[in-house]
């Protein structure tokens, strides 16, 4: 028995290596992608190695070096117990319970749909992006990490082992399509022929709202092919009552630009991104953009950069539907305002505290004088 449980693991080492070798290289001059299942063919076949060699696991594979700059940047700490413990536990099953786990199934769904995911999904992402830039994916797939997945550096991380798929190869598909739509947009920074808007705040914000409306939008695309019905967003971008709530409240990010300062600004334009407003209204704006001009020119104002993002968006929809952003000459007056305004409370408060101790002294000099009088 045990002879024919170490034959079956071979054979499922072999054939996980194979795929993690064969590295699913794409079929288009300008879009290719590798996809790495290195790291979850050494957790299934021996996570005891792992364990033992944990400090080289963590320092010398590039996926894990990855995890740890992402979560840096990210503010997550203490990977290591959540990951080890998670680990732990899966090395107390035997060989056979590790290869049916409900996510060592799930990878092997993967690998099984891989060449297909390649042959639609990918031309379909690189799609939504200039013909003339070429983009490379590089995707890798670990396990027992924090988030279901990520991206850093350009580079798509994603955790087979999440709870969150649930068994389901569409659930972690329809996510690897988001996410690779967020890595191509990374790669096209670089591309941009726009000059920035010269409020920095506000250009990020942009910045963030196309690059997450975009992916949310590739992957919107993408759910006839992979069906992922109970997906928020996606309910989100089919109400236009929650679309034009999100843009309602973007605008009123946008209205206090100039009149906080920058702390303020940045503060509450992430309360808003927290609410997904952000993926939903940028993926409205994709939308609209490809349904009356096609997704050529979407790919082109893509290219150029967040403002041309908008100011498309805006010459196709009435005002009460359009992203209010305010130029430099409209931020430098409300800052102006804002000057003056302070000043004038300035001098209300200097001028209040001036009354009121003049009221307290003379309040003090009448009592005491009284007090005088009546000794006399």
């Amino acid at each position: 028995m045990k002879t024919s449980r170490n034959n079956l693991m071979i054979i499922f080492s072999f054939f996980l290596g194979f795929a993690a070798l064969y590295a699913v290289e794409r079929n288009s001059p300008d879009c290719q992608a590798t996809f790495d299942f290195t790291l979850v063919h050494l957790v299934i076949c021996d996570p005891h190695l792992i364990l033992q060699q944990e400090e080289k696991f963590w320092q010398q594979q590039p996926a894990m070096e990855l995890y740890q700059s992402w979560a840096a940047e990210a503010g997550l700490d203490s990977l290591r117990p959540k990951w080890r413990e998670k680990l732990a536990a899966f090395a107390r099953l035997s060989p056979t319970e590790r290869e049916n786990s409900q996510w060592s199934q799930l990878t092997r769904k993967l690998l099984e749909r891989a060449e297909f995911f390649k042959a639609h999904a990918l031309v379909e992402v690189c799609s939504f992006f200039p013909p003339e830039r070429k983009i490379d994916f590089t995707v890798y797939f670990l396990a027992f990490i924090q988030p279901r997945s990520f991206v850093h550096d350009g580079i798509v991380v994603v955790d087979v082992a999440s709870d969150y798929w649930s068994g389901n190869v569409d659930a972690l598909l329809v996510s690897l399509v988001r996410e690779m739509g967020h890595a191509a947009f990374a790669q096209m920074r670089d591309h941009r022929r726009e000059t920035p808007h010269p409020n920095h705040t506000c250009y990020r914000i942009l910045d963030e709202l196309c690059e997450q409306g975009l992916a949310t939008f590739i992957a919107y695309t993408a759910r006839s092919q992979y069906p992922l019905a109970d997906e928020a967003d996606f309910r989100s971008l089919e109400n236009p009552e929650e679309v034009n709530l999100f843009l309602r409240r973007l605008n009123k990010v946008f209205a206090r630009a100039g009149r906080l300062n920058d702390a303020k600004f940045i503060q509450l334009a992430q309360q808003i991104k927290s609410s997904r407003a952000y993926a939903v209204v940028g993926a409205h704006m994709a939308q609209v953009i490809e349904k009356s001009s096609g997704r050529e020119v979407l790919a082109q104002t893509i290219q150029t950069g967040p403002l041309a993002l908008v100011t498309a968006y805006n010459a196709l929809v009435d005002e009460s539907h359009q992203l209010h952003v305010p130029d430099a000459e409209t931020i430098s007056a409300r800052q102006r305002s804002q000057l003056k305004l302070r000043f004038f409370l300035d001098r209300l408060i200097i001028g209040i505290i001036v009354v009121a101790v003049i009221f307290i002294l003379c309040y003090y000099y009448r009592r005491n004088k009284i007090m005088s009088d009546s000794r006399r």
